[in-house]
């Protein structure tokens, strides 16, 4: 899921909110886990703010922290998953180089 789709829901004034809000609900019935980001969320929660107000941007990271406590959302954090390849890599990398001083 993505900022477009979470902003559509959000707002009954944007052209794809009708249709957005009936495939959500549709995907929430068979009970689909989505998968977003922590970048997506900021995104979407300035976004809602920025267009809508504060307090519905607050009812937006209300229902991601919801959903995420009964596993309606999986969200991704980008450092860490960054992180844990760059961490891959190294090993790697130093286990490589480790190779071939050894030869």
């Amino acid at each position: 899921m993505d900022t477009s789709a979470f902003y559509a829901i959000a707002d009954k004034r944007d052209a794809n909110h009708k249709e957005g809000k009936a495939l959500y609900e549709k995907l929430l019935s068979k009970k689909v886990t989505f998968l977003i980001t922590d970048h997506i969320i900021s995104e979407s929660a300035t976004l809602i703010r920025r267009r809508l107000g504060y307090s519905k941007a607050m009812n937006f990271l209300d229902l991601i922290e919801e959903g995420e406590a009964v596993g309606l959302f999986e969200i991704v954090f980008v450092e860490r998953a960054i992180s844990k390849k760059q961490d891959r890599f190294l090993g790697i990398c130093k286990a490589q180089n480790y190779h071939s001083l050894m030869q």
